[in-house]
C-alpha cells in the first residue's frame, strides 16, 4: 500500500502535502488580491485539471476551499 493511501484508510489529510502545497505556492491562485494573485478561471481550471491528473482527491481539496474562500469574499465584503 502506498503511503497517501494509509492516510486514506484512516481518514486524515497527509501532513507532508502541505509542506508541498506551501512549497509550490499553489494556495496563491485561488485567492484575489491584495492576498493572492486573483488567477482567472481558465488557469484555476487547468491547475485542478493537472493536479487531478495526479491526485484526485488533492484536486477535490483545492475545489472545495476554493469555493468557500470565494463564497466568504463574495458574502463577507
Amino acid at each position: 500500500m502506498g503511503k497517501v493511501a494509509e492516510y486514506f484508510e484512516k481518514n486524515e489529510f497527509p501532513p507532508f502535502w502541505n509542506e508541498k502545497i506551501k512549497e509550490f505556492g499553489i494556495m496563491k491562485h485561488f485567492i484575489s488580491t491584495p492576498y493572492g494573485n486573483a488567477t482567472t478561471l481558465f488557469s484555476a481550471g487547468v491547475m485542478i485539471m493537472e493536479l487531478a491528473r495526479c491526485e484526485p482527491s488533492l484536486a477535490f481539496f483545492f475545489l472545495a476551499s476554493n469555493l468557500s474562500i470565494a463564497s466568504f469574499e463574495f458574502f463577507a465584503s
